[in-house]
């Protein structure tokens, strides 16, 4: 971004840039950017490209109105591309529509829901508010306002590879493994253990609160556990 920056401010490109309206130059640049962003990262997932797939619709109105006079086919092209839109994602919209009156629905609301029964388990129980949240799905425990390990801060992904990384580097970067999580639970116990959604990650989580002797509790809604401190 800022090597294209400095091109632009040559003298034989202002004329032409100065023709451009900002907001279609800002289109084109984040959209630019998105692609590079999402292609970049390996593996590669579906979901990286929502950003640039975003910037993209984006630039379509502001270069529809960039265009001093839209001819005929712009018109008609705009007109297909709306209707073809329409036609294959109709149905989802609708369902999407109809899903709005249904509040089990909003996934903001039902972490929110998950996040408070689990504080409330913390309360009944007597374990108190103090004490950290081990787990690999740290949005629940922050949107609960529990404190969380910072070497479990970003969820799996440190944690996926942190064997391959040596005692040094893990402590550099303040992260954990599955083969250095007992010695840091021992070390610091957890109030609570809340797993379910990482699958064979969250087995050496279970595996401590079944050996330190947790007492398991469902919460509604989350398809998993929460382990609480004796």
């Amino acid at each position: 971004a800022i090597l294209a920056g400095l091109g632009a401010n040559r003298p034989a490109l202002r004329p032409r840039l100065k023709q451009i309206p900002p907001g279609l130059f800002l289109a084109i640049s984040l959209a630019l950017v998105a692609v590079l962003t999402a292609i970049v990262p390996t593996p590669s997932f579906y979901q990286y490209y929502a950003m640039p797939v975003s910037f993209l619709f984006l630039l379509l109105p502001y270069a529809y109105a960039a265009s001093p006079d839209p001819t005929v086919p712009q018109k008609r092209l705009l007109f297909v591309l709306t209707a073809a839109l329409l036609v294959f994602q109709a149905p989802a919209m609708l369902a999407s529509i109809r899903d709005l009156a249904n509040r089990e629905a909003w996934v903001g609301l039902h972490v929110h829901d998950v996040a408070m029964d689990m504080r409330g388990e913390l309360a009944a129980r007597g374990t108190g508010a103090g004490g950290k949240v081990a787990t690999l799905s740290p949005l629940y425990a922050v949107e609960a306002n529990l404190p969380i390990y910072t070497e479990l801060s970003t969820g799996p992904f440190l944690y996926r590879i942190g064997d391959m990384l040596t005692a040094e580097q893990r402590s550099r970067y303040r992260g954990a493994s599955p083969g250095s999580l007992a010695e840091l639970l021992e070390n610091d116990p957890p109030a609570a253990i809340l797993v379910g959604l990482e699958g064979d990650l969250d087995q050496p989580l279970v595996d401590y609160a079944v050996r330190h002797h947790y007492q398991e509790t469902n919460l509604p809604g989350f398809p998993g556990a929460l382990y609480l401190r004796p």
